[in-house]
């Protein structure tokens, strides 16, 4: 088999993609993205959470904080 009877194999199996584009402008969509302030998400706020627990639970951690920081 050749290269090209591979490629034509190839280009008979696999149906052509699409490039319309995109259906609508998404620059305007990031622009106000962007200029949103940012806001805190649940995981965000379930990892503070779960720091705090912990050096409640280990006070020792404080200390190895205290020395990387």
């Amino acid at each position: 088999m050749t290269d090209d009877d591979l490629a034509r194999v190839l280009r008979a199996a696999i149906p052509p993609v699409d490039t319309g584009g995109p259906r609508s402008d998404l620059w305007s969509a990031l622009e106000r993205r962007l200029d949103a302030p940012p806001q805190w998400a649940w995981i965000d706020l379930g990892l503070a959470a779960a720091v705090v627990a912990a050096l409640v639970m280990f006070p020792d951690w404080i200390s190895l904080l205290v020395y990387h920081f």
